[in-house]
């Protein structure tokens, strides 16, 4: 009777190898993809930090959200906009100039709760939908050494680029860890061929043969150490004696 396949011992070996090497992988492509999100996330809201900060120590003039070079170069090319709007909630600068002087709620994509008095420290948080992701960053200007603002620089930056990184990312990863699973499952399943399989099918070729009277039956294969060498060693030691027996 032919032995299935999956219920050979080659099989439920490499199965469990198998497993374990999709675990393992698994565990540290989590690992590792969650690491580098997290330097991307990082890395954009650096981009998005910094602007306000400059501002707020004062280096950054508050016109300078007008021009498109410096605001890219400081807060990266996924920059889409950028405003100085007034505590009294009007937009006093502007990347896009349609903008000035247009009161928060007549702005696209503004909440008037990130411009109150009562905000005094800045914020990142992501906004959008799947189509149009984005960052809102807000930064409060104060006055002096009081804790109250005057002014906040608000900056809106797509997380669509970085979003794609991350998921290109994952895509490498798992392809990767494909293909390691095919080659390394080729490979298990030649070399216990080779090493297990062909080896213990001749030695119960030998013990079919033995069964059916020929007790000159030897292994020739029995050189190695192994386990399996052992038993055809033994095998051919058995037959040998039956045979002196016999005869």
């Amino acid at each position: 009777m032919k032995q299935s396949f999956f219920s050979s011992l080659i099989f439920k070996i490499g199965l469990i190898i198998i497993l374990i090497e999709i675990i393992v992988l698994a565990s540290i492509g989590i690992y590792y993809i969650q690491q580098f999100n997290k330097e991307v996330d990082a890395r954009i809201y650096n981009y998005a930090e910094l602007p306000g900060k400059m501002m707020a120590s004062g280096i950054l003039e508050y016109e300078a959200v007008r021009e498109q070079g410096l605001m890219t170069e400081l807060a990266g090319n996924d920059l889409i906009e950028a405003m100085v709007i007034t505590v009294t909630g009007r937009v006093f600068y502007s990347l896009n100039r349609e903008f000035e002087g247009r009161i928060i709620s007549e702005v696209p994509g503004l909440s008037s709760e990130w411009f109150l008095p009562s905000v005094t420290e800045s914020f990142i948080q992501e906004t959008g939908d799947s189509g149009d992701k984005h960052i809102s960053s807000v930064t409060p200007i104060l006055a002096g050494k009081s804790l109250k603002p005057y002014y906040f620089l608000y900056l809106k930056i797509s997380t669509s680029r970085t979003d794609q990184e991350k998921q290109n990312i994952a895509n490498l990863f798992m392809i990767g860890s494909v293909l390691c699973i095919i080659i390394t499952s080729l490979v298990i399943l030649l070399s216990f061929r080779i090493i297990i399989s062909k080896r213990l099918s001749n030695t119960l070729k030998g013990l079919k043969q033995v069964e059916d009277g020929a007790l000159d039956t030897r292994i020739d294969s029995a050189t190695s150490k192994d386990e399996i060498a052992t038993l055809q060693r033994g095998f051919n030691s058995m037959t040998s004696r039956l045979q002196e027996t016999v005869v």
